[in-house]
């Protein structure tokens, strides 16, 4: 089975394979635009990559874990330069926090919903 090519035509190339089939009303745009719409649906855009941080405050920023263990682990995985004297320093109190546990607390995060039905979780952040 040959397999399927997930780039899309070229507007002159729909052109070529249209020409036999095209009704008067039809424009080429019209048709191209089509194609692409359908296209987009059989073979998504691929999701953009992350874009690694420059340097080291940055990329504490964007961290989830607070340990500081896990913390200095993801910064030599992705910053193999970075001097131990700067791994001794770190400040882990300056990463952001979501507050989980006052979220369980106070609102409900952990929920069942119907089939074919949507539940949408509602977070809320302290800003101190």
């Amino acid at each position: 089975m040959k397999e399927i090519d997930p780039t899309p035509k070229t507007k002159e190339e729909i052109d070529h394979l249209t020409l036999k089939y095209r009704r008067g009303h039809e424009t080429v745009d019209s048709i191209y635009n089509y194609y692409l719409q359908q296209h987009n649906k059989r073979f998504p855009p691929k999701p953009k990559k992350f874009i690694k941080p420059e340097n080291v405050d940055e990329f504490i920023k964007t961290l989830g874990y607070r340990s500081p263990n896990k913390v200095k682990a993801l910064i030599k995985n992705e910053f193999p330069d970075t001097e131990q004297s700067v791994l001794n320093n770190l400040n882990i109190s300056s990463i952001p926090r979501f507050p989980i546990k006052e979220n369980i607390k106070n609102y409900s995060l952990h929920t069942v919903s119907p089939p074919n039905t949507y539940i949408m979780d509602l977070i809320f952040e302290n800003h101190k």
